[in-house]
């Protein structure tokens, strides 16, 4: 968890599933070449996640505000937004996304 406007870094990730939550302009970054089984995220604010470097079979996917999610996501997505934020993906998931607002999801590949 990040609050405020702190970061992390994740340098070589060797978990299946991976949770995180972001509130405030903090910023979470994951890398590692692998793949893993469930990622669950909640940006509130103007945060920023990524983790593109790992194929993550299920995704869900929260942001209120104007905060970004980058992530790779191979079989299903679930995705919310209220507000103007963005979350942007690789890969040919099915997605049932929910959006109050402006905000966009978008195919990154």
């Amino acid at each position: 968890m990040v609050s405020g406007s702190g970061s992390v870094l994740i340098d070589d990730l060797t978990s299946r599933q991976v949770a995180a939550m972001v509130t405030g302009s903090g910023d979470v970054r994951i890398k590692g070449n692998k793949e893993a089984e469930e990622l669950d995220v909640s940006v509130t604010g103007s945060g920023d996640f990524e983790s593109i470097d790992i194929k993550f079979k299920e995704a869900e996917l929260d942001i209120t505000g104007s905060g970004s999610i980058h992530t790779y996501v191979t079989e299903e997505m679930d995705a919310s937004i209220t507000g103007s934020g963005r979350i942007y993906y690789k890969g040919n998931p099915l997605i049932d996304a929910n959006i109050t607002g402006s905000g966009k999801v978008k195919n990154d590949n």
